[in-house]
């Protein structure tokens, strides 16, 4: 055998233990492919919570993912009394908008119907905040304050989605 061919076979050997090692690594759960970006943060009882997110062109949803508890405690005082402000931006333009923290639409019958939370209707345990518009590679601070919450700080996620056009899902997803 030539060279050639001994090369040929430690591609195909390099190329099966790779797909075997994937193969075995632990599965992202189907809704992480429309994350744009997860955001880390600390939330309490009347205590602002900053973040910084990644704008890209057009608008994306902002979402909470904590759990459920942490979810209803957050808005014993009221979704309505949820203060959302955008604090700084890198470009001109930058702009929250469709603050509607909680936001539920009707799901399809086909999908078993009820109520989803708006944009995040395939996210474990993420509630919709608002939506958030700017230039392409700029970067926004944002500002929360929620005015229920726990009184000691409580771990949770700004989830950044993903654009419905991005996904080819415009349609599927309802928008």
């Amino acid at each position: 055998m030539n060279v050639n061919g001994e090369m040929l076979k430690l591609f195909l050997l390099a190329h099966l233990c790779i797909g075997v090692a994937g193969g075995c690594s632990t599965p992202q759960p189907a809704w992480k492919r429309f994350v744009q970006e997860q955001i880390p943060i600390t939330v309490q009882k009347g205590e602002p919570t900053l973040f910084q997110v990644h704008v890209r062109h057009g608008s994306n949803f902002l979402g909470i993912q904590c759990a459920p508890e942490l979810w209803q405690t957050l808005t014993n005082g009221g979704t309505d009394k949820i203060s959302i402000q955008l604090v700084t931006s890198s470009h001109i333009g930058t702009d929250i908008y469709g603050v509607r923290p909680g936001r539920l639409l009707p799901k399809p019958q086909s999908e078993g119907g009820g109520l989803a939370p708006a944009g995040f209707a395939l996210f474990t345990n993420t509630q919709y905040l608002c939506a958030i518009t700017g230039k392409h590679k700029g970067t926004a601070t944002v500002e929360i304050t929620f005015p229920g919450g726990p009184n000691e700080p409580s771990a949770a996620e700004i989830i950044v989605s993903k654009l419905p056009d991005d996904l080819k899902m415009k349609t599927i997803l309802g928008f």
